[in-house]
């Protein structure tokens, strides 16, 4: 089902985690694009880091909040 998608899964983890002022604020160093739409075939959630910096500080983020999640780039 399309709530138990991956990506949904990913999308709405992030979208509700306190990602730190490294990754949100005025003085953020890092930037993530989280976006959701659909078309008219299909619904979409994306997560977008914008640097590997970015991966790195949600990385330590994740890491901080003991969430378990690692990351991997393929």
């Amino acid at each position: 089902m399309e709530r138990d998608a991956p990506q949904k899964l990913a999308y709405e983890l992030l979208r509700n985690l306190d990602l730190g002022p490294q990754l949100s604020g005025p003085n953020a160093v890092g930037e993530l694009k989280v976006e959701e739409g659909s078309t008219m075939v299909s619904t979409y959630w994306d997560v977008e880091a914008a640097d590997d910096i970015s991966l790195s500080l949600l990385q330590e983020r994740l890491n901080a909040l003991k969430t378990g999640v690692k990351i991997v780039m393929a």
